[in-house]
């Protein structure tokens, strides 16, 4: 890993948008192909992408993770961050985001971190680059 480049990747659209997708199977892409150290924060709508128990998607989105070169059928919000954690990299959902929606920790799936803006702020700072989905 090169911990010299590190990019932040922000996700705030809401399941079941090309947006999300697309920023999703982009840090699947970045991690294996680039090597970089990658983290995910994931605020505002983009908090339900983290939400457990989401549904396989079709179609259109399995062509959109066929051009990522993402090697499993089903595009699944849910197993493709454990994925993104079993790669370590850092998922990070943001505190306030969850509770304007009326989410609670237990809904959220294991291994992702809530943070506070500070918190997210002071890990951005240090990104080489911010990709915002």
């Amino acid at each position: 890993m090169l911990d010299s480049i590190f990019i932040g990747v922000i996700l705030s659209s809401p399941p079941y948008t090309i947006s999300s997708v697309d920023g999703l199977l982009s840090c699947l892409g970045i991690v294996p192909k680039l090597n970089f150290k990658v983290s995910v924060f994931l605020v505002n709508e983009g908090v339900w992408l983290a939400k457990k128990g989401q549904q396989a998607l079709n179609g259109i989105y399995v062509n959109v993770a066929k051009n990522h070169g993402v090697p499993f059928h089903e595009v699944n919000f849910e197993k493709a961050l454990k994925r993104l954690i079993d790669e370590k990299v850092d998922v990070y959902i943001l505190k306030d985001s969850i509770e304007e929606r009326f989410l609670k920790p237990s809904d959220i799936i294991e291994g992702v971190n809530i943070v506070t803006y500070e918190e997210m702020a002071k890990k951005l700072l240090s990104a080489k680059a911010v990709l915002f989905f």
